[in-house]
C-alpha cells in the first residue's frame, strides 16, 4: 500500500456518507452485514486482501502458498467471494483442471475503503502504518500527518 492514497469521491463523499442512517444499514443495508459476515470468517479479509494487492489470476495452489491457510478454508472463502460477486472463477477442463480466480472490479472497489480501515484501526490502537500517523482530509484523501 502506498504512503498516500486517494480515495474515490464517489465512495467516500461527505454528502453520500452523510445521507446513510445507521437505522438504514441496520434496516435496509443486508448486503453490507453480509459482507461483513463474509469477511469477519476465518482467514476471509486475508484472502481479499491478496486480491486487492494482486488483482490475480491466482491459481489456488499459489494462494494455498502465499497465505498459508489450509485447503478446506482458503476453498470455502473463495467460493463465498465468488457468491458475494468479489471473485471470479474461471475452470479449463485440462487434466488435472485448471482453476484460476480474479478480483472482480466490486472488490478492485473496496480496496481503498480496507486501506482506509486498517489506518482507522492502527491509529485508534496508537500504532502507525509508517513514521507518523495518517488522517483523512477535507479532499477524502489520506494524508500524512
Amino acid at each position: 500500500m502506498s504512503d498516500r492514497a486517494t480515495l474515490s469521491e464517489t465512495d467516500f463523499s461527505a454528502e453520500q456518507i452523510g445521507d446513510v442512517s445507521c437505522e438504514q444499514i441496520r434496516s435496509e443495508g443486508p448486503t453490507i452485514l453480509e459482507l461483513f459476515e463474509v469477511l469477519s470468517r476465518s482467514r476471509g479479509l486475508e484472502v481479499l486482501a491478496q486480491f486487492a494487492d494482486e488483482a490475480g489470476p491466482w491459481r489456488f495452489k499459489e494462494l494455498e502458498t502465499q497465505l498459508s491457510i489450509p485447503p478446506n478454508t482458503l476453498t470455502r472463502r473463495l467460493q463465498e467471494l465468488e457468491e458475494f460477486g468479489l471473485l471470479t472463477r474461471e475452470v479449463r477442463e485440462t487434466v488435472p483442471p485448471y482453476v484460476q480466480y480474479t478480483a472482480t472490479e466490486g472488490a478492485s472497489e473496496l480496496q481503498p475503503v480496507l486501506q482506509y480501515l486498517y489506518r482507522w484501526s492502527m491509529r485508534k490502537h496508537g500504532r502507525s502504518t509508517d513514521s507518523t500517523a495518517d488522517k483523512v482530509n477535507g479532499n477524502n484523501e489520506i494524508e500524512e500527518q
